[in-house]
């Protein structure tokens, strides 16, 4: 069974306001894997939580939120270090495709941002793209990075969730 913990502890162990998050749901720029039951709160699983810290990251370094959409399909692979590469495109581009390894690109209708999952060593072909693809920016967040902070905000989570302070 996976592990879950609710919203209020999430967003309190990982320093994030709870409001950004619930916004984007209810906006529909994020769509968590684990929907919560009709009446019931939301609990999170670490792959939602990997996915909204990812969002989060995103956001931060100035990418417009819409690009939720674009990584909603997007999972990782925890037992090989990975990295999320976006890239803003100077326009708008539609594919959904499987890769070599299995993972997915998605690209939503309407967006600039394509969205992979790569491998370390995969990683420099996804940096530096043909020209002819008009890549103007490109993210990248070390999922490695992600899982471990993931793995700190559920320890804290779960014991906040448990009754305990914060230390």
């Amino acid at each position: 069974m996976q592990k879950t913990v609710s919203t209020k502890a999430l967003f309190a162990a990982l320093g994030h306001a709870r409001t950004r998050a619930d916004r984007w749901i209810s906006d529909g720029d994020f769509t968590p894997v684990n929907k919560p039951e009709a009446g019931k709160t939301r609990v999170w699983t670490e792959q939602d939580a990997a996915r909204i810290e990812c969002l989060f990251r995103l956001v931060d370094s100035g990418v417009n939120v819409k690009v939720g959409r674009a990584i909603s399909h997007l999972f990782t692979h925890w037992n090989t270090s990975t990295f999320l590469v976006v890239q803003a495109h100077e326009r708008n581009v539609v594919h959904r495709e499987k890769n070599k390894h299995g993972g997915w690109t998605q690209v939503d209708e309407g967006h600039h941002f394509i969205g992979h999952i790569v491998r370390r060593e995969e990683l420099m072909e996804h940096v530096q793209p043909p020209q002819e693809y008009g890549v103007r920016a490109t993210f990248i967040i070390d999922l490695d990075d992600v899982r471990d902070d993931i793995d700190r905000a559920f320890k804290l989570a779960i014991r906040l969730d448990d009754g305990e302070e914060a230390k």
